[in-house]
């Protein structure tokens, strides 16, 4: 992985992914996500009289790398209707730091590029027997 702050790249099936690029992409989901969750007044209520544990709460978050090209995804993966390509997941706090979506992003292209790696490794030893 080439290593310059923000601009950490990894190229994964020929497909240039940056945690800049990810943490853009987290930001979006998460603005999304508050626009949902928190204009209900009772997701309020209850997350201020603490009928709802912030710590466990937050979003779910997918990257997939595909065609060419990656999507972030969030949400109850159940409802992904495209499952080709490789996959990283992670979990993003409900109120994330600057720290936290970069972390997010980070752990998102890694799972993603071991993903990728264990399906080379897995073609290499099919070939192999």
């Amino acid at each position: 992985m080439d290593i310059q702050g923000d601009h950490k790249m990894r190229k994964i099936f020929n497909v240039r992914i940056t945690i800049k690029d990810i943490t853009e992409a987290l930001q979006t989901i998460h603005q999304g996500f508050m626009d949902a969750h928190f204009d209900s007044e009772e997701y309020l209520r209850s997350t201020y009289t603490g009928e709802v544990d912030t710590e466990d709460r937050g979003i779910e978050i997918r990257l997939q790398v595909v065609d060419g090209s990656y999507h972030v995804l969030s949400g109850d993966p159940q409802y992904d209707t495209d499952h080709r390509g490789f996959w990283g997941c992670a979990f993003l706090p409900i109120r994330p730091t600057t720290q936290d979506l970069k972390d997010t992003a980070e752990e998102l292209i890694d799972n993603t590029y071991e993903n990728y790696c264990e399906h080379i490794l897995e073609i290499c030893q099919t070939l192999n027997s």
